[in-house]
């Protein structure tokens, strides 16, 4: 299964709730990777569906691996920052996979909607032609809402009413998961 890192909080790690400045600067972090890795598969030579699928599928297997291996991604350890489970430890993969479910679902939408619409393009059938003009509808309503974005904001705006007082955000409740920021290691 390979080796998985485990940080045990005890006495000789001192810890407290990260504070959701640090968590936003982290995902911003997380999320200029994110931008690298669209602009290397857009200027690739990859096909616009290709590149448009791999952005969101790198980032969300970047996510879903290193919070499972490490309890933190690059933005995170930046700040020092850990994802811990009721347990104290790193969550388990279906911990990581329902923390992830937030930024899972609308993508799934997104990358369905373009693989179908792919699809579309390859037949000139009438039916194919009305499936792609309703998948394009759906893709610049998706572009023009910005599903995501709308429910980052949601997502964040839960931090601010934890009853527990965690800073947890609404993927962290669905999780049973928190974000801690280690002040000393010893």
């Amino acid at each position: 299964m390979g080796y998985r890192f485990n940080i045990e909080i005890d006495e000789e790690t001192d810890f407290h709730i990260a504070n959701p400045a640090d968590r936003v600067m982290a995902y911003i972090i997380d999320g200029l990777l994110l931008v690298i890795v669209t602009f290397f598969s857009q200027h690739a030579g990859l096909p616009h569906f290709i590149s448009s699928l791999l952005s969101p599928l790198i980032f969300l297997l970047y996510k879903l691996f290193l919070e499972y291996r490490f309890g933190t991604t690059l933005g995170k350890s930046f700040f020092r920052l850990k994802v811990l489970n009721s347990q104290y430890t790193v969550p388990n993969l279906n911990e990581c996979c329902k923390r992830n479910i937030l930024f899972i679902v609308p993508n799934l939408f997104l990358i369905i909607t373009l693989f179908v619409k792919n699809i579309a393009l390859q037949f000139p059938s009438n039916e194919w032609v009305a499936i792609k003009n309703a998948l394009s509808a759906f893709q610049n309503l998706y572009s023009s809402i910005r599903i995501n974005s709308f429910l980052l904001i949601l997502d964040a705006l839960v931090m601010f009413f934890d009853s527990e007082k965690k800073s947890r955000a609404a993927h962290d409740l669905f999780a049973n998961t928190f974000v801690v920021k280690i002040v000393n290691n010893i």
